[in-house]
């Protein structure tokens, strides 16, 4: 339902920090619900590092206003930890369904994009 056709973010960040993750989007249906963005950091091990979920462009552009054919750019918040160590981190994103939790499968049968790789600092 939504193809990710780019995306962009700092390389580097440090413990604490706020990031601003872009995103390009591109409807291929016409959306029936709003779906919940999900922008993830993820350690080596795929654990859960910091999140932010929502509504795209902090509530002003629900999916269902979305056409297909649609583009659709915005920035999506994500701040680190305070206490994350130094290392290489994974920004994964992608969207599910509210209150189910079911996340939207990709054509390739993930349920995220592996959008880009951040190091964090010291």
């Amino acid at each position: 339902m939504f193809e990710l056709l780019d995306d962009a973010a700092p390389a580097q960040a440090r413990a604490g920090d706020s990031i601003a993750v872009q995103l390009t989007w591109r409807a291929t249906a016409q959306p029936k619900e709003d779906f919940t963005l999900f922008v993830h950091l993820l350690g080596a091990s795929g654990s859960l590092v910091a999140g932010s979920d929502g509504v795209p462009a902090r509530g002003s552009h629900p999916t269902t206003r979305w056409q297909a054919g649609q583009i659709n750019r915005f920035n999506a918040p994500l701040t680190i930890p305070p206490n994350t160590p130094p290392g290489l981190y994974t920004i994964s994103v992608g969207w599910y369904s509210w209150p189910s939790l079911e996340r939207l499968p990709l054509p390739d049968g993930a349920t995220a994009f592996s959008a880009r790789t951040l190091e964090i600092v010291p």
